[in-house]
């Protein structure tokens, strides 16, 4: 029988990746060396990594890899955590905006130059911790909803051009 539980906490402080790789060939029953071929590396090297060797995260996930296993970030109840979108809103310098802000194409408050539509089309608003909290209370949002991405930004301005421009038509129809 295998014991494939979870580590207690106290193992759980460094990643033990010559176990896992030693778990990897198990389930895929390959030597050292079918495993080097499989992944593109020496046996010599597959050594070294199970006798404790540091490697790389690329090197790692390839060789979990060849027996059917990826890297994962869970949560606390395991729940699988994903990696924030690469096209999250950026400012007119071309940097994200704080990872821990909720982003938005537009503010709840206008600015006067928003109202003049004289505001770049580009830039997004944040708020601070305790306006975010409070929305994200009063909307049902929590820390997993991502940031605004371009592509969503573009959907939404999309559908509200489709929104306004129906609208106008629908007031210029005769009874």
């Amino acid at each position: 029988m295998t014991d494939t539980s979870v580590p207690s906490t106290q193992s759980r402080r460094s990643l033990d990746t010559s176990g896992y790789i030693r778990r990897a060939r198990r389930l895929a029953d390959l030597s050292q060396r079918d495993l080097g071929v499989a992944a593109g590396m020496l046996q010599s090297q597959i050594s070294r990594f199970e006798s404790g060797q540091r490697l790389g995260v690329d090197d790692f996930s390839r060789l979990l890899a060849v027996a059917g296993l990826r890297i994962a970030i869970v949560d606390e109840d395991g729940a699988e955590v994903f990696p924030m979108p690469a096209d999250v809103l950026r400012d007119r310098a071309g940097r994200r905006r704080p990872a821990h802000l909720d982003s938005h194409a537009f503010p709840e408050k206008p600015t006067f130059k928003m109202l003049l539509r004289t505001a770049e089309p580009w830039t997004a608003w944040h708020h601070h911790r305790a306006e975010r909290d409070r929305q994200r209370d009063e909307t049902g949002r929590d820390e997993h909803t991502e940031q605004l991405t371009v592509s969503d930004a573009a959907a939404r301005k999309a559908a509200r051009r489709t929104t306004r421009r129906t609208g106008a038509r629908r007031q210029h129809v005769l009874p």
